[in-house]
């Protein structure tokens, strides 16, 4: 799959984050996954994708800061 970044990023640039993730998850269905430190933003991000698509992949990224 060839993608024209330039032309996305002209597309997207108005669009909200809801309907980024969406395309995303349609576009690359099970080839998608989100790497996550669970920071502020991530989490946010986290609870679009789970409203969008319960069965979106998540994975931990260790930083070193989380607690024990």
């Amino acid at each position: 799959m060839n993608l024209d970044v330039i032309q996305l990023n002209k597309e997207f640039e108005k669009n909200s984050a809801v309907s980024l993730l969406q395309w995303a998850l349609t576009t690359f269905r099970k080839k998608i996954a989100m790497a996550s430190s669970f920071g502020a933003e991530d989490v946010v991000v986290i609870d679009i994708l789970m409203k969008l698509d319960h069965d979106v992949r998540i994975f931990t990224l260790d930083t070193g800061r989380h607690n024990e």
